[in-house]
């Protein structure tokens, strides 16, 4: 699969060039449907055929030319089935810019026009985006990762390895004469260095957490006391991407936990969107920086005035075709995001702005435009 910069680095070259963009649905485990991408791609490339058939052969020979580039590469993926949930290629007259098994579901599309068609893999990246999940109480922790539908296990910590450590410590503060002072029961010292032992687990748990986790979603469960213990020791970043839930335990299975990370990702995306739907729709009726409505939005675009692109959901499954256009142009021509309201969350655009707005580096009319473009 390509990088992000990567996308990026062909979308700026290849503005000028006409490109077959080619996205394979490949997540089919029926035999029954073992051939149905085929029929789909046959279609689709038929479909461009007539179009062009009206055209100059010279595009007409570019074409038959890149569909045959990309068709071989597909062919070097190609079993009975394409491994991997999608497969997306690119390909111009003389060469193949990519041809990548895609660990996200694609739709089917094949499109010839001037430059790539990214948007589907825009969207796909957010497919891949990790989801970290802590698990904790007073004697262990564990960190996984959910990604691609997989959760792996990056950590298992014990706080009986901890324990030896803070106990010599304990004991070489005690004194070795009386003082008249009642001291510290036995039992009050295991105490102490249980509760310092849980604390050294979950700054070690951060610690881990802070060099993979790089602002992406965070599940926590475990105890109650450890989960309040662990939100108070984080960052104030994490704030606004996390979930916990006491309900999480160790005694969940492998399954269990990874469908719990993957709707918990899901459901802070949604609250996400819903605040930058709000923003959007308060900024842009109070004439700040922000548009509603697919003519101002569209201008905006061209003027390079950006920052944030969002679309509904209704907007992506009735014009695809506008979705993508606008998805491609935001990202790739704005460096600005782009983010799908899913239903619920995107009724609200579709009411006010026919399914679609934007946050902006600047308005129209702001004094400083000249200063900030």
């Amino acid at each position: 699969m390509l990088s992000p910069d990567e996308l990026m680095e062909l979308y700026h070259t290849h503005q000028d060039d006409m490109v077959l963009s080619v996205y394979i649905d490949a997540d089919q485990h029926d035999p029954a449907e073992r051939d149905s991408w085929r029929i789909h791609l046959r279609h689709g490339m038929s479909a461009i055929g007539e179009v062009l058939s009206d055209r100059s052969r010279d595009e007409q020979h570019a074409f038959a030319a890149a569909k045959k580039l990309l068709e071989a590469k597909i062919e070097e993926h190609a079993g009975s089935f394409l491994s991997g949930r999608g497969w997306a290629g690119f390909a111009t007259a003389g060469t193949v810019l990519g041809g990548h098994q895609v660990p996200a579901p694609l739709p089917d599309l094949v499109r010839w026009e001037h430059n790539l068609r990214i948007a589907p893999y825009i969207r796909a990246f957010k497919h891949t985006r990790p989801v970290f999940l802590v698990l904790l109480d007073r004697r262990k922790g564990h960190l996984y990762r959910y990604q691609g539908n997989q959760l792996e296990v990056l950590e298992r910590l014990d706080a009986d390895t901890f324990i030896g450590d803070l106990a010599e410590i304990e004991i070489s503060k005690r004194p070795t004469s009386t003082s008249g002072v009642r001291g510290k029961t036995g039992t009050d010292a295991a105490k102490a260095i249980l509760d310092k032992s849980a604390h050294v687990l979950i700054a070690k748990l951060i610690d881990e957490l802070e060099q993979v986790a790089d602002h992406a979603p965070l599940v926590v469960g475990g105890t109650r006391e450890q989960i309040a213990a662990f939100q108070a020791a984080l960052p104030p970043e994490y704030a606004d991407r996390i979930v916990a839930d006491a309900s999480l335990n160790f005694d969940m299975s492998h399954a269990e936990l990874a469908k719990y990370a993957g709707e918990a990702a899901s459901r802070i995306s949604s609250e996400r969107i819903g605040q930058l739907v709000d923003e959007l729709v308060d900024r842009s009726a109070s004439g700040g920086r922000a548009v509603v409505g697919r003519d101002s939005t569209i201008a905006a675009l061209r003027e390079h005035r950006v920052t944030t692109l969002v679309l509904s959901e209704r907007l992506q499954r009735e014009d695809p075709d506008l979705a993508d256009r606008l998805v491609g142009t935001a990202v790739g021509a704005n460096g600005a995001t782009a983010e799908i309201a899913p239903r619920g969350v995107g009724e609200r655009l579709d009411e006010i702005g026919d399914g679609v707005g934007a946050l902006l580096h600047y308005t129209i009319d702001s004094p400083d435009r000249s200063q900030q473009s």
